[in-house]
């Protein structure tokens, strides 16, 4: 049988031999190319969509899943059908077993004969059971299988995020589990790109960053009981996905949704442990760190997120499993009191010393809550060490945490040494410039070259990225071309290159840009190739020397491929990302789609 796409339609089914609807003269045919099964969802259809299994009649025995939405104002569907087209541009990106494939051409339109507009967009079907009707049939889930899920859906979301989107409704209805024993991520109908206006949109005030400040207008979308505060208020986060995450195995563990769990009173801290004896202390406490209410509190990236739930929780779970028992915290309790018996003590200025150090280490490998927690213990150990500050306000800033950022760079700046002065001055900035107060910024780069004498490369270059944000390439390669006369490190190099070949570009000096574009590529595939040391942005000089390519006319796919796969942590390099997403999407280079398609990995 073959069924009709029109919602208006008052018998959809018909035979398989039929090109037209019997009943009201659609087509049954849509693109040329799919023919509909029969619906997905089970009980009465929306008001406003539909999800549909159906043949593609190019491939043999190919099932897909199409998904229709319909104009009805008065539903709000408007806004569906923009969110059914932002979904239709980033999933063809997206290659991850644990991701639905899409093709670039998956979004058409289908006109009925009462003139009603249809918007469709077709993905794989993937076979599978969703984890909220699995939990109808079995019982909750083990400690090793909610580590397992985690594990899997944290590599899931790294993909997700990695090109600047985050999911918003990840929940068990959304989560297939696979014959195999694979989950899969689906309904991206309610994915967010990150990019500049979004963040302008949150009202990003650093006095206020990290309260229950509501001074915004972002479109809200969220599920009750796996929504965070933030999300509900309509800024949404990347963790906001990690707290998303953590009421799915909560769900799992317990088998009771999340809203009919008791929560503290004070606090609101969710109450599901006595629910769920079979999950380890270890475990559970990782999970009530993704339930955190205080987003800051829950793990920085995805990064974290997958080191943790790989290295740090079964390590930890094993260890409990051996110091756990009261002896054996007895037996370390007698040992500490006869090693401070004897003498044996740690200088406490060098233990906090070893401390920063480690803590460096783990930020150098973008793992800030490893970091994080070296570095509050250093101050624990000594509050007057200043790195340790420094270092737990960069963390802060990782997290878009800017109130944080700016009372940690101030302590540190009241505590180090005069010679210092001009780095503080330089990430306050910084914090500012992060928060789009450019005003502030400037002032506190001009402090911060002012205090170094000018010779410092890191507040000159960073104020030159704003003149060009405002469109003054004149005063950015003014102050940038000294520069490239002094001795760098060169992961700062790497970026002082990038910024003159934007201004170079801003001047309409092509050839000069492309050379220092991809001198600024070169430092970066030679720092990771020798030292393993990833540049912060390396998409932007990606971007930015494919702007120029399209100038010269020698254009080239692998620069293309690694504009849109590598990272970017700027608002105007997501916005370069974003704008080649959606040529993609328009297919302007046949010879360039296959090599996009690749899996986006971490770089």
């Amino acid at each position: 049988m073959t069924y009709c796409i029109n919602p208006k339609c008052l018998a959809r089914t018909n035979s398989d031999t039929l090109d037209t609807c019997e009943s009201c003269g659609t087509s049954l045919i849509l693109n040329e190319r799919f023919r509909l099964i029969a619906p997905l969802e089970t009980g009465q259809p929306r008001e406003h969509s539909q999800v549909f299994l159906s043949d593609d009649l190019s491939k043999p025995d190919c099932k897909k899943v199409l998904k229709a939405v319909w104009e009805i104002s008065r539903f709000g569907t408007f806004k569906n059908i923009e969110l059914l087209q932002r979904e239709s541009r980033v999933l063809p990106i997206l290659a991850h077993p644990g991701i639905p494939k899409a093709e670039f051409d998956n979004y058409f339109e289908v006109v009925t004969p009462q003139g009603d507009t249809l918007h469709c967009m077709v993905m794989e079907y993937v076979e599978g059971q969703t984890l909220l009707d699995w939990l109808r049939e079995h019982q909750p889930i083990s400690d090793e299988v909610a580590l397992n899920w985690l594990q899997q859906l944290a590599q899931i979301l790294h993909i997700l995020h990695s090109i600047g989107v985050i999911h918003r409704d990840l929940k068990p209805d959304n989560i297939l589990l696979k014959a195999t024993g694979e989950l899969v991520l689906i309904d991206y109908g309610a994915i967010r790109e990150i990019t500049n206006t979004y963040l302008s949109k949150l009202s990003i005030d650093l006095s206020e960053m990290g309260t229950d400040s509501t001074d915004f207008e972002i479109t809200r979308i969220y599920t009750h009981g796996y929504a965070p505060p933030e999300q509900i208020k309509g800024r949404a986060i990347a963790s906001s996905d990690f707290f998303a995450l953590g009421r799915t195995i909560v769900h799992m563990v317990t088998g009771i949704h999340p809203m009919y769990l008791p929560e503290e009173d004070e606090t609101a801290k969710l109450i599901w442990r006595d629910k769920a004896p079979q999950i380890s202390q270890t475990l559970a406490d990782y999970i009530d760190k993704l339930l955190e209410r205080n987003p800051r509190k829950r793990p920085t990236n995805t990064e974290d997120l997958i080191h943790d739930l790989t290295q740090s929780v079964p390590k930890a779970r094993e260890r409990h499993r051996y110091f756990g028992s009261k002896w054996a915290r007895l037996l370390i309790v007698i040992l500490a009191i006869v090693s401070a018996g004897t003498g044996v003590r740690i200088g406490q200025l060098k233990w906090s010393e070893a401390l920063v150090k480690e803590g460096e280490r783990y930020l150098k490998e973008f793992r800030y809550e490893s970091a994080q927690n070296k570095f509050d213990l250093a101050i624990k150990i000594n509050p007057d060490n200043h790195l340790a500050y420094n270092f737990i306000a960069t963390t802060c800033f990782q997290s878009q945490d800017f109130a944080c950022a700016r009372e940690n760079y101030q302590k540190s700046f009241e505590k180090g040494p005069p010679e210092s002065r001009w780095l503080n001055y330089a990430n306050i900035g910084r914090v500012y410039d992060e928060g789009s107060k450019f005003s502030e910024a400037r002032q506190y780069y001009e402090l911060s070259i002012k205090e170094s004498k000018g010779k410092e490369a890191y507040p000159i270059n960073n104020l030159a990225r704003l003149d060009l944000l405002e469109g003054k390439a004149p005063d950015a390669r003014k102050r940038l071309m000294p520069l490239m006369e002094q001795q760098i490190d060169p992961l700062e190099m790497s970026s002082v290159f990038k910024n003159m070949g934007w201004a170079e570009l801003q001047l309409k000096n092509f050839e000069a840009a492309q050379i220092y574009l991809e001198n600024s590529i070169s430092i970066q595939s030679e720092l990771l190739e020798r030292y393993r040391k990833r540049v912060v942005s390396p998409a932007d000089a990606h971007c930015l020397l494919l702007k120029v390519q399209k100038k010269l006319n020698n254009f080239d796919k692998e620069t293309y491929r690694a504009c849109l796969l590598f990272d970017s942590d700027t608002p105007e390099g997501v916005e370069w990302k974003l704008e080649y997403i959606d040529q993609l999407n328009a297919k302007i280079d046949s010879d360039i789609l296959p090599s996009a398609k690749i899996a986006i990995l971490a770089t």
